[in-house]
């Protein structure tokens, strides 16, 4: 196999229309566009299977993602909600609308706090979550940052 190193396209997939002929499905279409260093028919075929182990191979597939993938950490992301007015404007919403899903009569801001901006966050996902049913389960998790 080779790749074009530019922009990861296989130098032998036929490009008609700007996708590649070899894009069978909506997963394959979407990588073809991504212009990833690997084909997903290469993926799909259990003879190819050894060839990824290839250092060379895994190297190119690791800086691919990493250029997909935001270069920062959970901390980092939740640290910027904060610090943009409109994000954290958004996550008080979403906690106050988990908390009304709930029936809770807390304010948001029990779950507001920049200290701990990825438990709040996760706060957040966890107000939506119906396994978690007592009221006090929540606010306890959130304050021992569990």
């Amino acid at each position: 196999m080779r790749y074009h190193s530019a922009n990861f396209k296989r130098a032998d997939t036929p490009i008609i229309g700007g996708v590649a002929k070899s894009c069978k499905d909506e997963i394959s279409v979407a990588l073809c566009f991504l212009h990833l260093p690997v084909s997903p028919d290469d993926l799909r075929d259990p003879a190819l299977a050894p060839a990824r182990k290839d250092k060379e191979y895994c190297a190119r597939i690791l800086n691919a993602m990493r250029g997909l993938l935001p270069d920062a950490t959970q901390k980092e992301l939740a640290e910027a909600v904060f610090s943009d007015r409109l994000l954290c404007k958004r996550l008080a919403e979403r906690i106050r609308n988990g908390l009304e899903r709930r029936g809770e009569h807390l304010a948001p801001e029990v779950f507001l706090d920049p200290e701990h901006a990825e438990a709040s966050i996760v706060a957040s996902c966890l107000l939506f979550r119906n396994s978690l049913v007592a009221r006090q389960s929540i606010v306890d998790r959130f304050n021992h940052g569990v």
